[in-house]
């Protein structure tokens, strides 16, 4: 397919816009495509988690869900897997990145992505160009093209390398104006004291509070490690990046951290709504709360620990709420563990007077 002149010059117009106004970033990603004659455009970015916090891409005759949906199943996003997304681990900005030249034709026969994604959706040829790159995370523009279009090659190849080039500035704009949103955000929760901390849509931290950074630090639940806001228990790691993938997907989340006996840091997750900035901008708040830990006991749970604190013994608290031996011993091991207490002194010590 012949390349298009005019195609070419619409998308460059709106990849200059794109900073200012983000719906032209898939009438640029759009145009891409058809100025390079072929299946398909995408501007994808990767980062280390195997994940992708942004995909635009245009075709009106390609079902992207589909595609990424299948392309996540065998592994896609992960290097080991992706000779693509292993070359651009190592790959400058501006590099140029051909499917042919980094896997043989008999290597794609018997490669699961081109066996399972690419061959199905008829797009074997990729040829990708790195327009930015933050450490070990990048945000590339590639195009698809089908078996009758064949590789990226001649003329075709030096649009792509000299569009990217032009996407590059547009990228570093938008960058620069997603995080002024980051840091004109955490201003405005400063003067509420609330405490927060903003991710990108690339889960990096783009702003901490004074009240959140004194959290932290005061209760050694989180830590701040680079970029990443990481929870120092393991579980608990896992659980706070769950919460903020689901904040990703548009979904509120919470967890309760106990840090120290009678006191439990809570964890919420928010969604933020707002224009496409390529993920530089915040997309998840992170509040987080400092509370007592009883808070957290059910009315039940409440009940018992109030007679534990009276000293009444587990059979006379079985006997006065009518209940079992056992159900009271399991409610009494549920208050320990959310009060964050082993012993029985260290429960009296936390209410004493």
């Amino acid at each position: 397919m012949p390349i298009d002149q005019d195609a070419y010059a619409i998308a460059c117009s709106a990849v200059d816009l794109a900073a200012f106004d983000a719906a032209h970033w898939h009438k640029a990603v759009d145009h891409l495509a058809r100025a390079t004659g072929s299946r398909a455009a995408e501007l994808v970015g990767i980062n280390p988690q195997s994940a992708v916090p942004l995909h635009i891409v245009a075709d009106a005759n390609l079902d992207p869900a589909a595609l990424l949906r299948d392309w996540h199943a065998v592994g896609g996003a992960t290097p080991a897997i992706n000779p693509m997304i292993r070359a651009g681990l190592s790959s400058p900005a501006m590099h140029l990145l051909l499917d042919h030249q980094l896997v043989s034709i008999d290597g794609r026969a018997r490669h699961v992505l081109w066996n399972e994604v690419f061959d199905p959706f008829d797009v074997p040829h990729l040829g990708s160009i790195i327009v930015h790159r933050d450490g070990p995370e990048y945000l590339v523009a590639s195009v698809l093209r089908s078996r009758g279009q064949g590789p990226l090659e001649g003329e075709a190849r030096a649009m792509l390398e000299a569009f990217a080039a032009r996407m590059q500035a547009s990228v570093a704009l938008s960058r620069s104006f997603g995080l002024e949103a980051a840091r004109l955000l955490t201003s405005a929760l400063e003067a509420v004291d609330t405490a927060a901390v903003a991710l990108s849509g690339w889960g990096r931290v783009v702003g901490v509070t004074e009240a959140a950074a004194g959290l932290i630090a005061g209760t050694g639940c989180l830590r701040v490690d680079g970029a990443d806001l990481r929870a120092r228990d393991g579980a608990t790691d896992r659980q706070l990046r769950t919460a903020v993938a689901s904040a990703h997907g548009g979904a509120s989340g919470e967890l309760s951290v106990a840090y120290r006996p009678g006191r439990r840091l809570r964890i919420s997750t928010h969604p933020l709504r707002g224009a496409i900035r390529l993920g530089f901008s915040a997309r998840v708040l992170v509040t987080l709360r400092d509370e007592p830990a009883i808070d957290h006991l059910t009315p039940a749970e409440r009940a018992v620990l109030d007679h534990l604190i009276a000293g009444t013994s587990i059979g006379d608290i079985a006997d006065i709420r009518g209940v079992s031996r056992d159900t009271v011993k399991t409610q009494a091991k549920v208050i320990y563990s959310k009060l964050n207490v082993s012993r029985h002194v260290d429960l009296m010590r936390i209410f004493a007077g």
